[in-house]
């Protein structure tokens, strides 16, 4: 019974956590990607085209930066070499970011990266791994409507003045992954 108890007490305190903003700025990085993780804080997410006031946009830019050197790209290397008929073609692109909220007040943005790839059709080991462009990567015989795709996440939290990195891994702890077939 006292066990219950203070499972009870300890789910109410990390209830109260997402629902306080002076509670939320107690919490160590990894309390709050938990409650982010698990869907325990109010966000709205929004494609990248719809985030409109310049002066959001200049720090959104700025964490896109940041972001894309520092996240981890062995994974798209890893399955490359082991499918053997994949490559990545262009530039990671930025797709949507989601914006966490506590009290009306944006706590944590989340930036949303996605790397396009293709695949050939028989099997054969495309010429390079990665192409520049979608026209590259088609003259190779390599096709950029089939399945293949990576993504990645990065975490920025506001400590009042600028926006902190936090993380840029997603929720199983790796850079960008396989979001393909």
């Amino acid at each position: 019974m006292i066990l219950f108890l203070i499972f009870c007490a300890n789910t109410l305190f990390a209830l109260e956590n997402f629902e306080s903003l002076s509670a939320w700025k107690t919490l160590s990085t990894e309390e709050q990607l938990d409650h982010i993780y698990n869907y325990r804080i109010d966000s709205t997410e929004v494609d990248i085209a719809e985030v409109t006031d310049p002066k959001l946009k200049v720090s959104i830019d700025e964490m896109q930066s940041d972001a894309l050197k520092n996240i981890d790209t062995d994974e798209i290397y890893n399955d490359i070499d082991g499918m053997e008929n994949i490559a990545s073609i262009g530039d990671p692109s930025l797709s949507s970011v989601t914006f966490y909220q506590i009290e009306d007040e944006t706590v944590v943005i989340r930036l949303y990266f996605y790397q396009s790839g293709g695949a050939t059709s028989n099997d054969r080991r495309p010429s390079q791994t990665h192409f520049e462009s979608e026209s590259e990567a088609i003259a190779d015989g390599v096709d950029p409507e089939s399945d293949v795709s990576w993504q990645a996440e990065a975490y920025f939290s506001w400590d009042g003045q600028n926006w902190r990195p936090m993380s840029y891994t997603n929720y199983e702890g790796r850079g960008f992954n396989w979001s393909g077939w």
